[in-house]
């Protein structure tokens, strides 16, 4: 069930954002880290985002538009710029 054992299957950009204080044992920070460096460590891409003070559910009001601006990067950076070089390769 480790998504560990997945690394090496992983080919797309990866953007992990985790709570600090997360206390559930199936997603602990740590957890996250791992995946991360396991990623990192197999010439994956990926970016870790640990939200300070925060538990599994995000409530600052920081947090929550710190995570919405790291996911329009991403999507800007990963998704967005890919669908926009392929369209205008085509004719």
């Amino acid at each position: 069930m480790s998504p560990l054992l997945a690394v090496p299957k992983i080919r797309d950009p990866l953007l992990l954002i985790h709570g600090e204080n997360d206390k559930n044992p199936a997603t602990t920070p740590e957890q996250t880290k791992r995946l991360f460096r396991a990623i990192k460590g197999n010439g994956g891409k990926a970016r870790i985002v640990l939200l300070p003070h925060e538990t599994h559910n995000y409530q600052a009001r920081e947090s929550i538009g710190h995570t919405l601006a790291e996911m329009v990067n991403w999507f800007d950076a990963h998704v967005k710029g890919e669908s926009e070089a392929a369209s205008s390769a085509s004719p």
